[in-house]
């Protein structure tokens, strides 16, 4: 078998690390070498859970990768990214189908969304800590085995009550899988190739949005509503045995944290009272103006989501259109192209806005290298983003209010991806950025306030829209969109001063 290449060279990087990290790197020596090293080659180490059934050795430095390898490696991330919106974007179609089959209202049907959003706002919290101490390994294999039996017993649900449940505890399986993966992405990449590598890497979580509503009505049609349970299971074993045998451990930070970990818990009882705690502390992070305000933000336009995927449904499977399932699921691929479109160049532009606005503020280190901070990706992107993804908001709910030919308001559709994906795509790089010791944890805050929003917006968007219509439901998003899109101006007028105070106890590049 070929073994992977991988380059010993070091690549030059930007200088972002701050005291605490230099000092982390003085803790790791005095904890001793306590990772078994590998011979086989210079850097490898064996890491993380389970490292001999890995065929691609994990390193003392996984930026070290080969750019195939950490392409590579982007990819089967990736892969495991559509996880959480196709575990709800199968079920858009055949919402109607679940509550005639289970002899409920489509608003009942509506909590099994809301419940997993739920979920997945809050238990990133926990996963976070234990890919901090245990690896993002371990994560990535127990979430994605967890998966595939609760959609089991989602498919096998007799009544309401037991499917919303099994919802719940699958959406909180996998809602490990945005926070771990961008950890994973700060992992290998340098500051100054994260925003491309994110934008590659949550092409994967956009293909759920585009696909899934397709897989979802397709099902539907030719077996049942409970197909698309099945189908879940699948695909989460199979991502479940790529993670095994080509995930390999890539936080590097394991002894410290685990040290750290010990020190402050001492006996069973204070461990199991740590655990149960010490993630709900990560709050704390939003007492950081720079990370409230980014992560309200995030929450605003991932909320919006949910309303559009509602609306789709509400619009397209009802007279005058009166589609069927599956072709409410194609309904929903301009949307997806949209937020493919978005994440393409949402990626390359905010790298290139940050790299120019080092140089023009001449922000140089000793060695002539560019000194990058979070917030320079802030720029004309985010202006227009933030003007673009309000407006098709608003073109959406009237075209769709109106009646107008089906091609219009899936046109709004497109271009509220496009603004969405890039406003998404800056600001789940600078959170990792944010908190570059325990980059998991940031992120995981984010998906604590977005999806709690998403939740609601799940739940009260069928009787919204049934209150005032969907034009003027869409009326007044927009109108909160845009004016929530003016902290992130104040954001950066004020960054150097926020920046220097979270750079003093967080460590913020």
């Amino acid at each position: 078998m070929m073994q992977p290449q991988i380059s010993t060279k070091a690549t030059p990087r930007e200088r972002t690390d701050s005291p605490d990290e230099i000092r982390r790197d003085d803790t790791k020596a005095e904890l001793g070498a306590s990772q078994e090293i590998n011979h086989h080659g210079p850097e490898r180490v064996r890491r993380g859970f389970l490292p001999w059934l890995c065929l691609v050795p994990a390193l003392q430095d996984p930026r070290h990768y080969t750019p195939g390898m950490n392409r590579g490696l982007t990819f089967i991330v990736a892969i495991g990214g559509p996880v959480v919106p196709l575990s709800s974007g199968v079920l858009f179609p055949c919402l109607i189908e679940i509550a005639e089959d289970m002899d409920t209202t489509v608003s009942v049907v509506n909590l099994s969304i809301a419940f997993g959003s739920l979920s997945v706002a809050i238990t990133p919290l926990w996963w976070s800590y234990l890919a901090e101490l245990y690896g993002r390994r371990l994560v990535y294999i127990l979430s994605f085995l967890l998966l595939g039996v609760f959609n089991i017993l989602s498919a096998i649900s007799p009544n309401i009550g037991m499917f919303i449940a099994m919802r719940l505890l699958g959406s909180a399986s996998s809602a490990s899988l945005q926070a771990v993966s961008a950890g994973t992405i700060s992992d290998l990449f340098e500051t100054r190739d994260r925003g491309k590598a994110m934008g590659a890497f949550m092409l994967g979580p956009m293909l759920g949005p585009m696909f899934a509503p397709i897989i979802g009505g397709a099902l539907t049609m030719h077996w049942s509503w409970r197909s698309t349970q099945w189908f879940m299971v699948i695909y989460g074993w199979a991502v479940f045995v790529v993670m095994v045998f080509f995930m390999p451990e890539t936080a590097t930070n394991l002894e410290e944290n685990r040290h750290q970990h010990r020190n402050d818990a001492t006996s069973p009882v204070k461990k199991a009272l740590y655990f149960l705690f010490k993630p709900i502390a990560a709050a704390k992070l939003l007492q950081y103006p720079p990370i409230l305000i980014t992560v309200y933000y995030t929450s605003i336009v991932f909320a919006t989501y949910y309303l559009f995927c509602v609306s789709i449904e509400d619009t397209f499977a009802l007279p005058p259109y009166s589609w069927s399932p599956v072709v409410v699921g194609v309904a929903y691929i301009p949307g997806g192209l949209g937020l493919l479109f978005g994440a393409i160049i949402g990626g390359r532009w905010q790298d290139y806005i940050m790299a120019r606005t080092a140089r023009k503020e001449d922000r140089y280190d000793d060695k002539g290298e560019l000194i990058l901070h979070p917030v320079d990706r802030l720029g004309e992107n985010c202006l227009f983003a933030g003007i673009l993804f309000p407006g098709a908001l608003l073109w959406w709910g009237w075209a769709a209010d109106k009646h107008t030919f089906w091609l219009v308001p899936l046109l709004g559709n497109f271009f509220y991806g496009v603004g969405g994906m890039i406003l998404s795509n800056v600001t789940m790089t600078m959170l990792t950025e944010f908190t570059p010791k325990n980059s998991t944890i940031g992120v995981a805050v984010n998906n604590l306030m977005r999806n709690s929003l998403s939740c609601v917006s799940a739940i009260i968007a069928q009787p919204l829209f049934d209150a005032i219509g969907t034009g003027w439901s869409f009326t007044a998003v927009c109108l909160f969109c845009l004016l929530s899109g003016i902290p992130l101006i104040l954001l950066r007028i004020k960054r150097d001063e926020w920046s220097r105070q979270m750079k003093a106890t967080l460590g913020s590049e």
